[in-house]
């Protein structure tokens, strides 16, 4: 009878341990849940993400990044096709509504906007690029955490170049809406050295600040400059003209 019981529980071991139909598998992918993040991304992250940024510029993309349940690599691609797509197709509809028919006697293809959208991109990859390295250098190589704020400046970029775009609408190539541009530019950018000295202080000794000060806002700049450089001389013509 001892021995009868002792194969009844070891039978339903071996059946607990098989996975039964409508139970959730591992998942394959890493763990990642494409799906679910990229809805969460469209219904909550962009909204949370904007909120946060209004409420405390100085530290609310960071106070996000730290809390949000959005932990993968999903936000940051989602937000760079999504800031892709904005600035391929508001520049090209700001330059149809300002140029109309001399769009093609002053050389503006589609194409030129298409080289304009892969800004965000490159310069996607390069902040994620240089926030890893500087997360290396402080003994913390976390390519996901750099990639995840790359999604950040991104989102903070693509924020400026709406700002900036409504601005040529309503105030066209005036001196006032040069200003305002030059404004909506300066705070993108300021926002964007915050959170990356915030990130890298994080692995810094109290009290020894000098190089999240100094070399963050280098990165961003250096990863700026270098994804116009690369989307401008893809364009047969710089898009800067439209402005002027």
């Amino acid at each position: 009878m001892e021995e009868f019981n002792q194969n009844e529980m070891q039978n339903q071991q071996m059946y607990n341990e098989v996975p039964q139909p409508g139970s959730q598998a591992p998942q394959s992918n890493g763990g990642i849940d494409w799906g679910g993040d990229i809805v969460r991304f469209f219904t909550h992250d962009l909204l949370e993400m904007l909120l946060a940024v209004i409420k405390r510029p100085a530290t609310g993309a960071q106070k996000w990044l730290d809390e949000t349940k959005s932990k993968s690599i999903v936000m940051p691609i989602c937000m760079t096709v999504l800031s892709f797509v904005l600035v391929t197709f508001l520049s090209f509809l700001i330059a149809r509504i300002k140029l109309g028919e001399y769009m093609g006697f002053m050389g503006f293809k589609f194409g030129t906007f298409l080289a304009l959208g892969t800004m965000p991109v490159f310069f996607a990859c390069f902040v994620a690029a240089a926030m890893f390295g500087l997360f290396a250098i402080k003994k913390n190589p976390d390519y996901i955490l750099a990639i995840r704020h790359a999604g950040v400046h991104v989102f903070l970029f693509t924020l400026a170049v709406i700002a900036m775009l409504t601005v040529v609408i309503v105030f066209g190539g005036s001196k006032f809406g040069i200003l305002i541009m030059a404004l909506a530019l300066i705070c993108a950018i300021s926002m964007g050295f915050s959170i990356a000295r915030t990130a890298i202080k994080q692995y810094e000794p109290e009290g020894k600040e000098c190089f999240s000060w100094y070399l963050a806002p280098l990165a961003i700049i250096i990863s700026l400059w270098l994804a116009y450089l690369i989307s401008s001389a893809m364009m047969p013509k710089t898009i800067l003209s439209l402005f002027m």
